[in-house]
């Protein structure tokens, strides 16, 4: 089956080059009626004069021929006639009842004008003359010809070269709105490696279509995240999980015993499991507009010290030493969420602390904020890398060489937000990395 051929211009491109086309022909028709309106007003403007001019011409005419004959018999009127026609003029004269010379109108005529022909103070005939009705000379009438073709001509080929210039510029502006439709189709049918790319266009549809691209690369890389985020999830899953298969199977089968050991054991891979579903839904909450907060005068110090409590055991494990210098600082603030911020930077400086170094933990006051500061003495993170640490999903290069979701540090800047704080990185690669979160202050502790 032979695909369906494009049309030309589509509906938009057929609307626009019709407008530009009736705009063009509204205005050369408007400058057609203006140039012949100026021609008339100005010609018509001397119309009077040029009639008064050429009656006295004939009247003198005729005068100057009946002296020269002394009379009208014999009397020369080629002169007077000469000008009544080329100036189309109708002439008739008459001497008393007999009919001296006539000139015929060629031309439908004005009512005649009736000039009594005087020679030596005596009436000696009368003369009618009628102009053209139109005002206009012969010779006028023909150069008022002349231009009425010369604008029709030019209208004509304006006219032309309109339609064209509407076809060629409607083309040029819809074809890259239509590359920008089906390149949007095509991502909406799933392709996300759909671009729209370079368009040759106006700067508004060249903007367009770079925004567009952006977007389609924003789209990508999101569900690459989500993908590497699924993959990620189901790893940090299935380690707890088949801990947790493993040693219950332990114990059910009377391989091991179920001693406190193994059970601070299970707790932790079930508060592994607890944490990352929990992080899962802060996200969640925070892309929904929905993360609420339970506020109430929350000492940060005391928050600081019950998360670095909560993973000590970590630490230890990794032979990473945990310094704490916390000072009492009170914000108004979700006691939950806030110790769930801790404890993701402290899981964060954990996971990249060398063994055998120290990651601190400090809380203080600065300019009436409190500010908790998480540093540890890891291999930094590459300047590139840094402005990106706390998008959803995102992690870094080394990401293979590392378990973890990639939402932690989200997580992070997620409920920071939503109690009004900040959260900042100071990374150098080789020296460490250091997370500074600023809190509102609150001025009593009244209400505890």
């Amino acid at each position: 089956m032979l695909a369906r051929r494009r049309p030309l211009l589509g509906q938009l491109g057929r609307r626009l080059a019709v407008g530009y086309v009736a705009v063009a022909f509204v205005s050369i028709a408007v400058l057609t009626a203006l140039t012949l309106l100026l021609f008339d007003l100005d010609i018509g403007g001397t119309s009077t004069e040029t009639e008064d001019v050429y009656t006295s011409a004939v009247v003198s005419g005729l005068q100057s021929a009946y002296l020269a004959a002394d009379g009208w018999s014999h009397a020369d009127f080629s002169a007077p006639v000469a000008i009544a026609r080329l100036e189309g003029f109708g002439l008739d004269v008459r001497a008393g009842n007999e009919t001296v010379v006539s000139v015929p109108q060629p031309s439908p005529g004005t009512k005649p004008r009736r000039i009594p022909l005087v020679v030596h103070g005596k009436v000696v005939g009368t003369a009618s003359l009628s102009m053209p009705a139109s005002g206009l000379t012969p010779a006028e009438s023909g150069l008022r010809q002349t231009l009425v073709n010369a604008v029709l001509v030019a209208a004509a080929v304006a006219a032309a070269l309109s339609v064209l210039a509407a076809l060629l510029g409607t083309r040029s502006l819809v074809a890259p709105l239509r590359r920008l439709s089906f390149a949007a189709a095509r991502l909406g049918a799933g392709d996300r490696s759909s671009r729209v790319g370079d368009v040759k266009a106006t700067g508004e549809i060249r903007q367009l279509a770079a925004t567009f691209d952006r977007m389609a690369d924003d789209l990508e890389r999101t569900d690459r995240l989500r993908r590497d985020l699924v993959a990620d999830v189901a790893h940090e899953l299935r380690t707890p999980i088949a801990i947790l298969g493993a040693e219950l199977e332990a114990v059910s089968e009377g391989i091991k015993q179920l001693s406190p050991e193994t059970v601070q054991s299970l707790s932790e891979e079930v508060e592994r499991l607890g944490s990352l579903v929990e992080d899962l839904g802060v996200l969640a909450a925070a892309e929904a507009a929905g993360l609420t907060l339970e506020r109430s005068p929350v000492d940060l110090a005391e928050v600081a010290e019950t998360a670095a409590g909560r993973l000590s055991s970590r630490f230890a494990a990794l032979g990473v030493a945990l310094e704490r210098d916390l000072v009492t600082a009170y914000v108004l603030g979700d006691r939950r969420r806030l110790e769930q911020v801790v404890v993701n930077l402290l899981s964060n400086a954990a996971k990249f602390s060398h063994r055998g170094g120290t990651a601190r933990l400090e809380v203080g006051l600065s300019y009436g904020r409190a500010v908790l500061t998480v540093s540890d003495d890891g291999p930094g993170i590459p300047s590139k890398e840094q402005k990106r640490v706390f998008e959803r999903f995102y992690r870094g290069a080394d990401a293979s060489t590392r378990s973890g979701s990639g939402i932690g540090l989200a997580v992070v800047s997620a409920i920071v937000a939503a109690h009004g704080g900040t959260v900042a990185l100071e990374s150098e690669p080789g020296r460490g990395s250091s997370f500074r979160v600023e809190l509102p202050l609150l001025s009593s502790p009244a209400g505890r």
